[in-house]
Parts: structure tokens; sequence; C-alpha cells
């Protein structure tokens, strides 16, 4: 993925293949600049190969009909023969010219708009630098988020402390703990202790008492 960023600090992310298509949209129109007189002269010369050629025959229909001598006729054919070899000669250019130029601008309209907007707001804005996309990606903490999961943290441990300790207080009480479990419970109620006193706005630099084993 590729980050930018505009002016309002907006950032953008395209993959590889979106940018791939933006870069095609700046390429064709290149071809399609480059190619393109060609095409149109290939165009106009063979229209214009084309109107002569039919001149020509209509002259030569009229010609017959007004009974011109043989002479007249042939002069006629030949400048229609010359004229058939120029259409062909143009419109196999223009065939040349369309192959080249046709699928280029097809290629082109056929792009979803969607490419050329992203175009667009490239122009406006930069290239985010390795640094600056691991800071958008992964943000740095913040001292009330370190707070905040301290906090969060301690009521866990406090939670399962006083859950361990409900269980042997109740065996103490009843006169049914063992002298481990006698043990166990004074280490957790330590523990417990040690806990409540952790000053979690100090975070992130908190020294956890470590639980009983």
């Amino acid at each position: 993925m590729n980050y930018y960023r505009n002016k309002n600090n907006e950032v953008w992310g395209y993959d590889d293949g979106q940018l791939s298509s933006v870069g095609r949209i700046t390429e064709l129109e290149s071809l399609i600049s480059a190619k393109e007189p060609a095409f149109i002269n290939a165009e106009v010369q063979l229209q214009q190969a084309a109107s002569t050629l039919n001149e020509l025959t209509v002259q030569l229909k009229k010609a017959a009909r007004d009974t011109l001598s043989e002479s007249e006729l042939n002069v006629l054919r030949q400048q229609i023969d010359a004229a058939t070899a120029r259409h062909h000669d143009a419109l196999a250019a223009f065939h040349h010219a369309r192959s080249e130029y046709q699928p280029l601008k097809e290629e082109y309209a056929a792009i979803p708009l969607v490419f050329f907007n992203i175009r667009e707001k490239l122009k406006d804005m930069r290239k985010m630098t390795e640094k600056e996309v691991e800071a958008h990606i992964n943000p740095p903490v913040s001292k009330e988020q370190y707070v905040e999961r301290a906090e969060a943290k301690k009521r866990t441990l406090l939670a399962e402390a006083r859950e361990k300790i409900d269980i042997w207080q109740d065996a103490v009480e009843l006169d049914m703990a063992t002298a481990e479990e006698k043990t166990a419970l004074l280490a957790w109620k330590k523990y417990r202790v040690l806990l409540y006193r952790v000053d979690c706005s100090t975070a992130p630099d908190i020294a956890w008492p470590e639980p009983p084993k």
C-alpha cells in the first residue's frame, strides 16, 4: 500500500494496482497524442483519395454516354487506375494508422472514472515517507492511553486476586483450610495490597508486583 497526505492532513492509501492504472492513463494520453496526427492525416488522405476516385468514375460513365473518343476514354481509365492505386495505398495506410490508434482510444475509454479521480487527488498530495507511514499506521501511544491501559490491567489483576482470596478466606473462616491454603491466602492478600498501591499515573513505567505461585 502507498500512502499520500493532502494539504488538509488527510491520508489516502492506494495499492500498486490502482497507481498502475493511474499511470496508464498518462501513458495512454501521451501515446494517443503521438498517434492521433498520423491517424487523422491517414483518414483525410483516404477521404480525398475516395473522393477523387469517385469523381473520375462519374466522369468515365458520363464520357461513355457522351461518346468521347477512345483516346480520351483511355486517359480517364488511366487516371482511374492511378486513383484506384492511390486509394488502395491510402486505405492500407489508414488501416495501419487505425490499428495503432484505435486500441489506445478504446483502452483509454474503458478506464473507470475512479482512476481519473485518483489522479486528480494525487496532484494535491505528496507521498508519505516510511517513517510517516509507520507513525500513521502505528501512532505513538499517549500518556492518557498508557494510564487507561494500566488502570484496566489493575482492575483485572485485582479481580483475579479477589477471586482467589474469597475461596481461601471461606475455607479459613469455616476452619477447613489446610496449612498450604492459609499460606496462599496470606500471600495473595499481600499481593492485593501491593496491587492497590500501584500508581497508574506513572504508566508506562510501572513495576507490577508478581502474583503468588
